[in-house]
This record gives C-alpha cells, sequence and structure tokens, in this order.
C-alpha cells in the first residue's frame, strides 16, 4: 500500500531539492578569480582596521534593521497580517497564531507581500539606471528595501522581530541571502546550524552575533560594479532606456533571490517546529 504524503512532507522534500542545487552549485573561472581578487585586497589591509571595518557593518545594519522594525508602518504590518490570517481561521489573535495555519495559507499570504517587495525594487533599480541622485542613493535603497523584504517575511511565518532573538536571525537570513550564489550553500549551512540551535520562542538570542565578513565586502564590491556597467550602459538620449532596463532587471533578480532564501528558511524552520 502506498503511503500518501503530508503538504507539509511534499514541500520539505521541495526544499531539500532547493537546498542540494544551492550546494551543489560550482562557480565559473570569471567568479573564482573574483573572488580571490577581492580576498586578496582585501587581505592587504591592516587586520585590526579590517575587524573595524566589519564591525561598523554590523553596527550600520543593526541600526538600519532596528529603524525600519520600530518604524510604524512594520507595526501596521503585523496587524495586517494577523488580520489577513483571521479570514482562514478566526481563532487567530496573535502573531505566532499564524504559524498554527496550513502552510500552503501561510505562503500564499507571504507571496503577495513579496510580489510587492519585488515590483519596488524594479521601480528602484529603473531609477537609478535613469541616473542623477537615484545612481547615488541606489546602494542604502536597496539594503533598506531588501532589509524590509525579509522583515515581512519573517512576519508573514508568524515570527515576531520585535524579539531580540527574531530581530538578529532576520539579520543573518538577510546576511547569507545577500551572498554571491557560489558562497551561499556554505551560508545556508551555516545560518541553520545556528539558528536551530535557538530555542523555540526564546526571546534573546544567545549565539554569535557577528556575521559580517570578508565575503560581505564581494557583495558590496559587486553592487558598485553594478552601478559602473549601469552608468557604461547608460545613453546620452534624453530618457536612457538601456540602462533603465538594466537597473530594474538587475535589482529586481537581487530581491527575487534573497526573497526566494528567506522564504525555504521560514517554511524550512516552520516545518521543523511542527515536528
Amino acid at each position: 500500500m502506498i503511503m500518501k504524503i503530508t503538504r507539509d512532507e511534499q514541500l520539505m522534500n521541495e526544499i531539500k531539492d532547493w537546498e542540494m542545487e544551492l550546494l551543489n552549485y560550482f562557480p565559473n573561472d570569471f567568479e573564482q578569480y573574483y573572488e580571490k581578487w577581492i580576498s586578496a585586497a582585501f587581505r592587504k589591509i591592516d587586520k585590526a582596521k579590517r575587524e573595524a571595518f566589519l564591525s561598523k557593518i554590523d553596527t550600520y545594519l543593526f541600526h538600519l534593521h532596528a529603524f525600519i522594525e520600530n518604524s510604524q508602518s512594520l507595526h501596521e504590518k503585523k496587524l495586517y497580517y494577523i488580520r489577513k490570517a483571521r479570514t482562514f481561521d478566526t481563532n487567530v489573535r496573535e502573531l505566532s497564531d499564524i504559524r498554527s495555519l496550513p502552510i500552503d495559507q501561510i505562503i500564499y499570504m507571504a507571496e503577495q507581500d513579496v510580489a510587492k517587495q519585488r515590483l519596488l525594487s524594479l521601480v528602484q533599480g529603473g531609477l537609478t539606471g535613469y541616473g542623477g541622485g537615484f545612481t547615488i542613493a541606489d546602494l542604502p535603497f536597496t539594503f533598506i528595501l531588501n532589509l524590509r523584504a525579509i522583515q515581512n517575511v519573517s512576519i508573514s511565518y508568524g515570527y515576531d522581530i520585535n524579539i531580540p532573538s527574531e530581530l538578529m536571525i532576520s539579520l543573518k537570513v538577510f546576511h547569507a541571502s545577500i551572498m554571491p550564489k557560489r558562497m551561499k550553500g556554505e551560508a545556508w549551512n551555516r545560518l541553520w546550524k545556528e539558528v536551530s540551535k535557538v530555542e523555540e520562542d526564546a526571546f534573546f538570542y544567545e549565539g554569535e552575533e557577528n556575521f559580517s565578513n570578508i565575503n560581505t565586502v564581494t557583495v558590496g564590491a559587486l553592487q558598485f560594479l553594478k552601478l559602473l556597467f549601469i552608468r557604461s550602459c547608460r545613453s546620452k538620449d534624453n530618457i536612457p532606456f538601456l540602462s533603465i532596463a538594466l537597473g530594474a532587471g538587475i535589482n529586481y533578480k537581487f530581491t527575487k533571490e534573497i526573497t526566494e532564501f528567506a522564504q525555504k528558511f521560514y517554511q524550512k524552520r516552520l516545518l521543523f517546529e511542527r515536528k
């Protein structure tokens, strides 16, 4: 007799297939050369200065995350998800109650918000390609939009980032998700190994609080190269259509990869907690 698997088991199998694809990714020659070049250049800097620089990145991201976290719009977002979850189950009273819903209902709610975040990234990338002050503001806006996207994914799966442990976990998810594809498999394993030690609904985070490393610098350098590439493709016409299309496409793809990574993480985390 054939045993029929549940939807939760089916989704877990899909996540495992995604994990294998991530872990088996092999970088091309250009990616390997680029990584070695960035690593060699960064290691030439004095160790104390390197550590101070990485510490400043951690501090910047933490304060940026906390600023978004304490905004009124984020509070309204939590209420929005609670009200929306009640359309599926009238017993939902708190954010954590969302986790008791069938997984497809949770994914449905999350996907709607993720689609909006990707659209915002598309528009922001197009403005970057247009030029002017939009290009200068691209890097901070890109980080803000994608940090917000991670926060929204966390909330949509019933995890409250106003709790210090959830704040740190969402930051670590963000950091792992922005890694180039050749580094994401290792980042995923490291993230999951660390977060799996955190007790369910723990208030404080007791794991490693530093997360920036040389790979973070690699990501920043890639974003800078992206801006140079878009600028080089900008025409002298009144409306630089090519650079607008490039900026929109690159930023959309970046956000799509980040939100997909975040959703896979929170889906796997929720399924493990249900076991």
